[in-house]
């Protein structure tokens, strides 16, 4: 299924940070998923705003959301369920094609 990033929050669980966005999707509307962790490293780069560090003041989550917002909104993404969540990641390059745009 594919959709689109209408909203993205990064909030701590357990200590942790963890990304919920509400996505838009044709087939079923709006819905809730997840971003991995995988995604998120590729776009929030933790050496460039923790360097050394494995402390995070919980400040950084509105300099990591500003980020996020700016980064995200708009695209379009891949959604898929694991378990009782789904999730989301970007369009890989394998997917893409060059040449005249299309919209897609």
């Amino acid at each position: 299924m594919r959709g689109r990033i209408i909203t993205i929050h990064p909030h701590i669980d357990e200590q942790k940070l963890k990304v919920k966005a509400t996505l838009h999707t044709d087939q079923v509307g709006p819905l809730q998923a997840f971003m991995p962790d995988r995604e998120l490293s590729a776009l929030v780069p933790r050496t460039i705003l923790l360097a050394g560090k494995k402390q995070a003041p919980p400040q950084l989550i509105s300099t990591i959301e500003a980020m996020l917002k700016r980064m995200a909104v708009g695209r379009s993404v891949r959604i898929w369920k694991y378990g009782d969540y789904f999730y989301f990641s970007f369009i890989s390059w394998r997917e893409v094609r060059f040449g005249e745009e299309n919209n897609n």
